[in-house]
């Protein structure tokens, strides 16, 4: 046994400790010695379970914040419109001289004609009053009561235009009766069934009707053998904003004036046809000024409204459309002044000095609860914005507080541009956050590779790496 003091080992039949003199206990007593019990030893602590990882969004700009300043955007130097007549111009055959007016046969041919336009073909022999020529070629013929001042007139302004560039080119001028003033423009075949040149022939011919007496004008597009093939009436613009007026019905809108060309300081024009109005067309030349496009260097924009939607045109130079990031510049533009005209969406086209439309695209947005929204731009559909905005909602980027986002397809690829706080492209851990993002999203949109940009709130890209 042991000492219980000093734990000296002793024989089992003493009673005292032999060093300390402490007193011994036996096996048969009530109490027995405890056990020095040893110390645990130490237990494995298992790691806490990983939490998820969650993206959360950087801090975004709720709306989209002001343009950058113009000295960012410098459109290239563009000319004034109407280069050169719009295409699908046809030359005018040369017209046979009418018989005298007191025979027989001018009776005859006079009765052949009236029964020709009652069956809805109209024939060019209506008596010729003379022929005016503008340069050495170009000519405008004027008949009924048309005088001589204003073919003359009408001639200089299609000059004036561009329209008349001495190339053998003629029109038609027509006044007086129940038809009013008639202007025919003699065409290629099938010109009259293509939108765009239509629509340039009623541009021009909005723009040249002061010099006749103002609108209505009938504008008719007459094939070689000078049938009518499109004839429609070109009437005044009306306001922009309804209300009655002496004259006017409540929820009308009274005539505006008959011009199609709005000036904006001196030399630079919006050119507005189809519903647009005058004041629309102002709303956006003064839009353009303010963004830092319009200069007063004589650029010309073109509006188009209708049931189709709206689109914005700008004439550029030769070539100028097929620049890496010409498009994408004049999208930026268009989507920068869309709330002049109606808001988004709005359709660009870039054409060249003749008014050929060379490149085509879309602005739009996609607005998604709580004011995020995808901007889309380019080759981009609604669609598209859509799949991006309802992806980015449910990783947890999109929560309801404003986020800006931009989508762009173009020929050289798709971009996606995230709008974010100062600093952030700097922060390595935000910058991964983002391509892991965008690749995350981009099965949405087409797949990768994608070109990944952060931009500060004033839409400068401070950061641009293609993720693939």
């Amino acid at each position: 046994m042991f000492c219980p003091s000093c734990g000296t080992e002793s024989l089992p039949d003493q009673k005292f400790c032999k060093k300390c003199g402490a007193t011994l206990q036996t096996a048969g007593d009530a109490e027995t010695v405890p056990a020095v019990a040893a110390a645990p030893g130490p237990q494995a602590v298992p790691p806490p379970a990983p939490t998820p990882a969650q993206y959360v969004p950087r801090p975004t700009t709720a709306a989209y914040p002001p343009p950058p300043p113009p000295v960012q955007y410098v459109p290239p130097p563009m000319p004034t419109a109407y280069q050169q007549p719009p295409p699908g111009y046809g030359y005018y055959p040369p017209m046979a001289p009418p018989p005298p007016k007191s025979t027989t046969l001018r009776n005859i041919v006079i009765l052949i004609v009236l029964a020709v336009a009652a069956c809805g073909a109209y024939y060019y022999y209506l008596h010729k009053g003379g022929t005016v020529t503008i340069g050495t070629k170009d000519q405008v013929i004027y008949s009924g009561s048309a005088t001589l001042a204003q073919a003359t007139a009408l001639g200089n302004r299609l000059k004036t235009d561009g329209y008349f560039q001495d190339r053998g080119v003629t029109v038609l001028l027509h006044m007086g009766g129940s038809g009013g003033t008639i202007i025919s423009y003699v065409v290629q075949d099938g010109a009259w069934n293509n939108p765009t040149m239509v629509s340039d022939f009623e541009i021009i011919t909005r723009d040249v009707a002061t010099t006749v007496g103002g609108l209505p004008v009938d504008m008719r597009l007459v094939n070689s053998a000078e049938t009518v093939e499109k004839d429609e009436t070109i009437t005044a613009q009306a306001a922009t904003q309804p209300g009655t007026q002496p004259g006017t019905q409540p929820g009308t809108q009274p005539p505006a004036g008959p011009s199609s060309t709005v000036t904006i300081g001196t030399k630079d024009q919006v050119i507005y046809s189809g519903t647009a109005t005058e004041a629309q067309a102002a709303a956006l030349g003064n839009a353009l000024k303010t963004d830092g496009y319009f200069q007063d260097r004589g650029v010309t924009v073109l509006l188009n409204m209708g049931t189709g939607g709206t689109t914005i045109s700008f004439v550029v130079g030769d070539g100028d459309w097929n620049q890496a990031g010409t498009m994408g510049q004049f999208e930026e533009v268009a989507r920068e002044v869309a709330s002049s005209v109606g808001g988004l969406p709005v359709a660009v086209q870039l054409m060249d000095t003749k008014e050929d439309v060379e490149k085509t695209g879309m602005v739009g947005e996609a607005q998604l609860s709580g004011g995020d929204a995808v901007y889309y731009e380019g080759n981009a559909t609604l669609a598209d914005g859509q799949a991006l905005g309802q992806k980015l909602q449910s990783i947890g980027y999109f929560t309801g507080k404003g986020a800006n986002v931009f989508l762009k397809k173009h020929t050289n690829g798709t971009t996606l541009a995230f709008v974010v706080t100062d600093g952030t492209w700097n922060n390595a851990q935000m910058v991964t956050d983002f391509e892991n993002i965008t690749r995350s999203v981009a099965p949405s949109i087409g797949g990768l590779p994608i070109d990944m940009r952060l931009m500060s709130t004033t839409l400068v890209v401070e950061k641009d790496e293609k993720i693939q």
